[in-house]
């Protein structure tokens, strides 16, 4: 795994600033560390940016996370 903005060169197209606990930012940190050491295998239905992005933040005890299979819904889900 690799940020997307090392492969947009005009960076994100849409950005999404979620409150946490300091400790909540500790597991997402954690959680995807562990990902970039051993990435998941892509699936486009069922595993895929969005489906680990919600992964990741549920995991961490962050509430309200959409579940989406589109960034675009992902994004939405939280009401932007």
């Amino acid at each position: 795994m690799f940020p997307d903005s090392l492969a947009q060169k005009n960076g994100p197209t849409s950005v999404v600033v979620i409150p946490v606990t300091v400790d909540q930012a500790a597991a997402v940190s954690s959680d995807l560390q562990a990902l970039k050491q051993t990435p998941p295998d892509y699936q486009l239905y069922t595993q895929n940016c969005a489906t680990t992005a919600g992964q990741v933040l549920r995991s961490a005890g962050i509430p309200n996370v959409p579940n989406a299979l589109l960034p675009s819904t992902f994004i939405s889900g939280f009401g932007h």
